[in-house]
Order: structure tokens, then C-alpha cells, then sequence
């Protein structure tokens, strides 16, 4: 896998070495040129200043060889009685040094660099002109600095190109995000992307993927809700239409409370699509405190038993204990609730609905069973599905029951599980909390 880190170092090595070598050998090419013209002037004034003869060389032939008079060189001889036998400058006054080596010293009002050799019969200096070692010394860093600041310009167009194209997968990656639609759920292009950014997208990949899910299972939800709710207010609105052909009054008494019992049935299913759409919200959580399961199933039994005794069920808790639990009691309320509310409406009326509570190894469990006509098996996979009722039954339910209770059950960390009963005819609803710990492990 090629990450960021490896192609920018080895690019970036790859170009300062190219740069070092490139400087190197201008600087090497171009410093050389000076100290070969150096030299070769050195060598045009020595053949003018050479021999034994005490003689004045002329300034004015230096133009005519080539030489600078200003680069020239003064030569000064003094026999051992210190007379000066040889100046090749005559307009230049420069009093012998005392011992052998270099020295500095100022003539004309110029420094000068000397070098003095003393010998027994004679005294031999030679002197040149500070500035004009200086003029040769910024003049060869120049001439050194010079092939590196060009090739400056050059490493940065360089290092551009590069990261332009080390970062161009991630700049079409961008661009790629930029011009998707708000509801596209095609993955992300993965391509040659570096090792840095790969886990990135695979992860918004993956959080894409999440949000289509969420998306869809909206749009199911507010389709479905729509088609719930169209067929009770049709059923109101042909209601509200026959009363105006009301015969009498006991006629007209029971087309209202066929209205009522019309708006009643769509108060529950409006409360119950809030309670499934407040239980879809990402990131909810609701308080958790420390409840007592089996007050809890007493409570909700307590609510249903007037819909059990319309119905003639016999509705009660066979078996009860301590059950602690961490967990938000709205929720949990309405999970019981719900449950024991979708056995009493899918008993046939005389029938019986029976609750229990049962805690093995730390785990409670809630268990309603029923002796209905049970589940189709070909119904059971479905049957937390929204919206879904069996056709076997002949409830007159919404089909949201078991679906918000799957889903309290999911924010509560716990488990339902629906199946056909094995001794008899009926379906049994089961519970599975997890174990109560600390409360500080369930904040």
C-alpha cells in the first residue's frame, strides 16, 4: 500500500539529491573558471617582473598583456646592504619587513597583503592589493552561490509537480464528494488513494452505506404512515358524510360513537408513529435509573387490563420477583406495554394472556404468553416489521406494537424474542434484559 508519508520522502530525497548534485557540479564548473584566470594573470606578470636586471617594467605594457593594473603585483628587492635594487612600482612605497612570513601592512592609502623572505645577501617581498583578494573572494562565493539560488526556482516547481500529483487522488476524491447528489449511495471511489486516507473513506464508506439505510427506512416510514392514516380518515370522512342522512336519533348516536371510536383509533396510531419516530432519532438517550421490573409489569398490567376486560381476556402475572434493572423507565414501560397489549388484542375473547417475570444467573426475563391462534411460520420473520399484521390474525392493531417495542428494546440494551408456543396454542413474548450492574456503568 503507497502512503503520503512514503512518497513524499522518497520524492523529496529523490529531488534534494538531484538539486545537491546539479549545484555541486555548476558551482564546481563555474568556481574553477575564476582561479584559472587568476593564475594565468599571476603567471603574465611574473614573465614581466622576472630576471636580474634593475629595471622599471613600464605600467602601461600591462594593459598590452592582459593584465588589470590594479590586480598587479609589487615586487620589492633589496640587496644586503639594504639598498632597493628592484620595484616594479616605483609610485609605491613599501619599507621592508622585519622577519620572514605574511604581513599587512598600507601603501597609498591602500591595505596590502605582503609576503617577505629575508636571505643573508638579500630581501625579497611581495605585495598585493587587500581588495582585490577581497573582489576574488565575493566574486568566487558568487560565482558558487549562483548555480543554487537558480536551481531555488527550480527544486520549488519541482516539489509542486510533485505533491500535485502525490495529492491528486485525494483532490479527485473531493472533487468526487462535491459534485454527488444529496441522495446518491454509491461508495466513495477508492482508486489509488494513499494508506493515510484509505481508512477515511472506507469509513465514510461505511457511514454513507448507515445513512441510505436510515434514509430508506424513513422514507418507508413516512410512506407507509401516509397509507396507515389515509384509510381511518376516509373512513371518518364517510362517517361525518352520513350523518347529514341520519334517520333518527339512535341512528345518529351510534354513527358519533363510530366517529369516536374512528378518532380514537388515529390518536393511537399518531401517538404510536411519534413513539417510533422519537425511538429512530440517532444518539438519543433517554435517563437511565434503577427499576424494579416487577413493579414495572404490575403497573402495565394494571393499564390493559381494562382493554382485557372489553375483551373478556383473562389477563394476569403468574409469576413475579425482585428483577433490578438500569435503564430509562419510559422506555421500559412502554415495552412491557406494548407486548402486553399485542397478546390481548390477537387473543379471541374469552381467551387468557398470562405474564411472569424470571431471573437465571443475574438475567431477567419478561415473558407474556397467550393462547391465540399463534403465528404463521411463514409470518414470524416479519412479524417486527412496521406496519406488518399477520393475515391470520384478525387483530385490529396498527401492526406498530412489536416494532417500537424492538425498538425501546435496542435502546435498552436488552432482547425480544416472539415465537409459537410448544405446550399449546398460543405465542410467547420474551424479554431478555442484560444483567444489572453499577449505575455508573449504564450512565
Amino acid at each position: 500500500m503507497t502512503t503520503l508519508r512514503r512518497q513524499l520522502f522518497l520524492s523529496l530525497i529523490v529531488l534534494l539529491t538531484a538539486v545537491g548534485i546539479a549545484g555541486g557540479l555548476g558551482a564546481y564548473f563555474v568556481a574553477r573558471q575564476e582561479p584559472d584566470a587568476f593564475l594565468d594573470n599571476q603567471l603574465k606578470q611574473i614573465a614581466l617582473f622576472v630576471g636580474d636586471k634593475v629595471r622599471q617594467p613600464p605600467l602601461d605594457d600591462l594593459p598590452a598583456a592582459g593584465i588589470d593594473p590594479e590586480d598587479a603585483i609589487l615586487v620589492q628587492v633589496w640587496d644586503a646592504r639594504g639598498t632597493l635594487v628592484r620595484q616594479t612600482n616605483l609610485a609605491l612605497e613599501l619599507s621592508p619587513r622585519g622577519h620572514s612570513g605574511f604581513s599587512d601592512s598600507v601603501a597609498g592609502g591602500e591595505p596590502w597583503r605582503t609576503y617577505t623572505l629575508r636571505a643573508s645577501d638579500e630581501v625579497i617581498q611581495v605585495s598585493q592589493r587587500s581588495s582585490v583578494r577581497a573582489e576574488l573572494a565575493a566574486d568566487s562565493a558568487l560565482r558558487t552561490l549562483l548555480p543554487v539560488l537558480l536551481l531555488i526556482p527550480l527544486s520549488w516547481l519541482v516539489v509542486g509537480s510533485v505533491i500535485k500529483r502525490i495529492l491528486g487522488p485525494i483532490t479527485a476524491l473531493a472533487e468526487s464528494v462535491r459534485l454527488r447528489a444529496a441522495g446518491a449511495s454509491e461508495p466513495l471511489p477508492i482508486g489509488r488513494l494513499p494508506g493515510e486516507v484509505l481508512p477515511v473513506v472506507l469509513a465514510m464508506n461505511d457511514l454513507l452505506e448507515r445513512q441510505h439505510e436510515l434514509l430508506q427506512s424513513r422514507q418507508r416510514f413516512i410512506s407507509d404512515a401516509a397509507h396507515q392514516l389515509r384509510t381511518p380518515l376516509t373512513a371518518l370522512r364517510l362517517q361525518a358524510r352520513n350523518l347529514g342522512n341520519a334517520n333518527d336519533l339512535d341512528e345518529l348516536g351510534d354513527m358519533i360513537i363510530d366517529i369516536q371510536n374512528g378518532i380514537m383509533r388515529m390518536v393511537k396510531l399518531t401517538d404510536q408513529l411519534l413513539q417510533l419516530a422519537r425511538s429512530d432519532q440517532p444518539g438519543t438517550r433517554a435517563a437511565k435509573v434503577r427499576l424494579d421490573l416487577a413493579a414495572v409489569l404490575r403497573d402495565a398490567v394494571a393499564d390493559t387490563i381494562p382493554l382485557a376486560e372489553a375483551r373478556r381476556i383473562d389477563l394476569g402475572i403468574v409469576r413475579s420477583g425482585e428483577a433490578p434493572f438500569y435503564g430509562s423507565d419510559a422506555d421500559v414501560r412502554m415495552m412491557i406495554g406494548n407486548l402486553l397489549d399485542n397478546a390481548v388484542r390477537y387473543t379471541q375473547p374469552g381467551g387468557q394472556v398470562d405474564a411472569a417475570i424470571d431471573v437465571y444467573g443475574g438475567i431477567a426475563t419478561v415473558s407474556v404468553l397467550d393462547d391465540g391462534p399463534g403465528i404463521p411460520p411463514k409470518d414470524l420473520p416479519h412479524v417486527f416489521d412496521r406496519f406488518f399484521r399477520s393475515s391470520a390474525n384478525g387483530g385490529d392493531g396498527s401492526g406498530l406494537g412489536l416494532s417500537i417495542a424492538q425498538a425501546m428494546a435496542s435502546r435498552c440494551g436488552a432482547s425480544i424474542v416472539l415465537l409459537n408456543r410448544c405446550d399449546r396454542r398460543g405465542a410467547l413474548a420474551e424479554i431478555r434484559f442484560p444483567p444489572c450492574m453499577d449505575e455508573t456503568h449504564n450512565a
